[in-house]
This record gives structure tokens, C-alpha cells and sequence, in this order.
């Protein structure tokens, strides 16, 4: 029976721990009760495999993605071309929702605890013989990046490789079997 555990101390790296142990939903403690409920929600889906939820401060010191891959492989959900592909689409939708997400607002990036303390969320769950894996974030969302991708069936329009310009949706678009962004572009679902 998997259990939700708030995590006070060095929170990505016990979240990696328990992602590794897969009895256990990690939350960081910094994060409100809506982020206690996703997890709850997650803890009781039995296909739910792994899930999350850690804060964009915890992630910019590096990524549990690689625990949640190690635990799939572990229950044997994907092959090993699968795994490499996962780990490149998950690297990819984890940096867009921490940077272009949580830490994207109309401000200055200016660093403040307000961009720093916006929740993300991970969760791999089983849909048929596919891996579905969520991420969801408190920023302003993907929406309109997704909404210009797909209208441009390519990278995107930006000139500049610094700015948002969609080469990671691209990526996400070319080597997943199918990507959602949901209507206010804070979850990002992807199928492999």
C-alpha cells in the first residue's frame, strides 16, 4: 500500500529515494494543500507506478526522472528504446514546465520565492500497453506554445535559440505516440 509522505528535508533527493522505493507518493512540504490532494489522488490510481510533487527550487537543483525511469524498468513497463526515449521527452516537458512554465511570468526572472515555491508535478501511469506521464505546473502554462506548434508543424518561429521557440514540444511531438496539453496548459500528458 503506497502512502503520501511530505518531504521537509533535501526534498528532491528523498524524493528520488522513495520514487526508487515506489512505496510512496513524495510531496514537498513547502507546497499547499492542493499539491497534498494531487498526490492523494495519484497514491490511489491503481495505475499510477510513480508520481511526484516537488518544488522549482527543488528541481533546478536537478531531476527525479531518472529514479521514476529506474522504478518502470524495475516493474518492467518499458523496453529499453522505450526508456531512452522517455528519458529524453520527460528531460524536455520537465525543463518547459520548470523554465517556461513556473518560472515564465510578465516580471522580470528576478528569482524571487514567488517563481521558486510553484509546484510541479510528475506522474507515470499505465493507459493500455502505453505509459502515460503527466506534468503539471502553477505557472501560466503551455497553451499557446503548444497552439503555435501544432499550427506550425515545426519548431516553431523564434529566431533566437534562447527563446521559447517549441523545439522541445517538437521533440516531445516526434517521438512520443501522442501529446496533450489540457485547455490551460499547466498539464502536459505524454504517451509512449
Amino acid at each position: 500500500m503506497r502512502h503520501v509522505v511530505r518531504i521537509d528535508t533535501e526534498p528532491l533527493q528523498a524524493a528520488i529515494g522513495w520514487l526508487r522505493r515506489g512505496d510512496a507518493v513524495p510531496v514537498e512540504a513547502g507546497l499547499g494543500a492542493a499539491w497534498q490532494a494531487r498526490a492523494a489522488g495519484w497514491r490511489d490510481d491503481p495505475a499510477v507506478d510513480s508520481a511526484c510533487c516537488l518544488s522549482t527550487s527543488s528541481l533546478l537543483g536537478g531531476s527525479p526522472i531518472e529514479a521514476m525511469l529506474d522504478r518502470l524498468e524495475t516493474l518492467g513497463r518499458l523496453t529499453q528504446d522505450r526508456l531512452a526515449t522517455a528519458r529524453l521527452v520527460l528531460v524536455e516537458a520537465l525543463a518547459n514546465a520548470v523554465l517556461h512554465g513556473n518560472l515564465e511570468d510578465r516580471a522580470p526572472r528576478d528569482g524571487t520565492a514567488q517563481h521558486h515555491a510553484r509546484g510541479v508535478g510528475l506522474c507515470a501511469r499505465r493507459d493500455g500497453e502505453a505509459m502515460a506521464f503527466s506534468i503539471v505546473q502553477e505557472g501560466p502554462g503551455l497553451a499557446g506554445l503548444a497552439a503555435r506548434l501544432s499550427a506550425a508543424g515545426s519548431r516553431g518561429d523564434t529566431a533566437d535559440p534562447l527563446e521559447p521557440g517549441g523545439l522541445g514540444l517538437f521533440l516531445i511531438a516526434r517521438l512520443s505516440a501522442r501529446w496533450a496539453v489540457d485547455e490551460d496548459g499547466r498539464r502536459l500528458t505524454i504517451w509512449l
